[in-house]
């Protein structure tokens, strides 16, 4: 690790270690390797190019889900359990327009079936 932070990552995720003391614990030393910003998560700036490929896949695969239209939205409450709070009953009705590419279809020909079967495995 410590190889990568110096070479890509300008030594950034690591901080030397200083002697330092401690109100509870009295000498101390502090430093090391920042978990947060550099296991954890990527350093901010590795973030970038990680953030635009998920969003890329994203928006790929977006063009292959049914677009879902919500509509006769009911909202019923309950109970109320405080001045702020209460249960509810929720009915929507959804209307599919888009049938994504990998769902069958009611009659569709053994062919189509076959197809569909070659190329998502399903």
């Amino acid at each position: 690790m410590i190889i990568w932070d110096d070479e890509e990552n300008d030594g950034a995720g690591f901080t030397e270690w200083k002697s330092g003391n401690h109100p509870t614990y009295g000498n101390i030393e502090t430093g090391g390797f920042n978990p947060k910003f550099f296991s954890q998560n990527p350093p901010a700036k590795h973030l970038e190019p990680w953030i635009r490929n998920e969003a890329m896949f994203n928006i790929e695969m977006m063009k292959y889900l049914p677009e879902l239209e919500w509509g006769n939205v009911e909202v019923k409450r309950l109970k109320l359990i405080k001045t702020d709070s209460a249960d509810y009953q929720l009915k929507i009705g959804i209307r599919k327009h888009r049938k994504a590419s990998h769902c069958a279809e009611a009659g569709s020909s053994g062919e189509d079936s076959q197809r569909r079967q070659d190329r998502t495995g399903i």
